[in-house]
This record gives C-alpha cells, sequence and structure tokens, in this order.
C-alpha cells in the first residue's frame, strides 16, 4: 500500500495555455517574480506531495535569449501544473558548432 500523500495516477488535464509570440518581448524580472516558486537552479517540486517521477529537462542553449524567456515563462508554470519534481538545465555551446 502506497503512502497517502503521493500523486496518485490519473489522466491529468492541465488545461489550455496561453502561448506569447516570441516577438513580443518579455522582461526577465517579470518572469521571476511570476515564477518565485521556482528555486534557484531551476527546480521546483510539490510539498503537499510526494510526486512519483522526477524529471531532467536538458535545454542545448546558444544565442537565443528571446527564445529561452518564452520558454522558461511558459514551461515553469506547465511542469508544475503537473505536480512534477522538475528541473530545468541550460546546457550552453561555447563554441559555433554544431550539437552532436
Amino acid at each position: 500500500m502506497m503512502p497517502v500523500n503521493f500523486v496518485p495516477v490519473m489522466n491529468i488535464s492541465v488545461g489550455p495555455i496561453d502561448v506569447l509570440p516570441v516577438e513580443q518581448e518579455t522582461n526577465l524580472n517579470e518572469i521571476n517574480v511570476a515564477n518565485s516558486w521556482v528555486l534557484s537552479g531551476g527546480r521546483w517540486r510539490p510539498k503537499h506531495c510526494i510526486p512519483r517521477m522526477r524529471v531532467a529537462i536538458l535545454v542545448p542553449y546558444r544565442d537565443r535569449f528571446k527564445h529561452l524567456k518564452v520558454f522558461l515563462q511558459h514551461m515553469h508554470p506547465f511542469l508544475r501544473r503537473q505536480n512534477l519534481d522538475y528541473t530545468i538545465f541550460l546546457i550552453e555551446q561555447v563554441s559555433h558548432v554544431n550539437f552532436y
């Protein structure tokens, strides 16, 4: 028998997500304030239950700060609504060769 505070397995609908176009300028400080519950290092986990899964999201990143802001603005709330223990890792490419 599993502990009472585990998240039960069920079909969870996270609902519609409003996506802003990349052209719409977002402010990183506003994103930080809106997602103040995200811990340092891009991590969040629910306090009211023990999630069944831990998720690591690896994001290859190079010179697309505008896209990164849009990604973070939408992904943090999306993942939080699913009650996941998650961390987003940005893997920054240093050279100008392609990722392999």
